[in-house]
């Protein structure tokens, strides 16, 4: 990968054996749907609010990496 791509993605590079352990945690059958208002309601815990920063900063990241890429010919 270029420099550019190295740096952007740096913060992620051990992003996949930090999440392994919260992963493992999560029980696909105890995941219950969430509507709005439970999305609402979630956005007042602290470690959701964690989360989906961690979320925003990769996907920030990606699209920054992506409008890098050669266009498609």
């Amino acid at each position: 990968l270029g420099d550019v791509y190295k740096r952007q993605l740096q913060p992620f590079a051990d992003l996949g054996t930090r999440l392994a352990p919260s992963l493992s945690r999560v029980s696909s059958e105890a995941v219950a749907p969430v509507g709005a208002f439970g999305l609402m309601g979630a956005l007042s815990d602290p470690q959701v609010q964690q989360g989906l920063g961690v979320v925003l900063q990769l996907t920030r990241a990606l699209g920054q990496s992506a409008s890098n890429l050669p266009a498609k010919s």
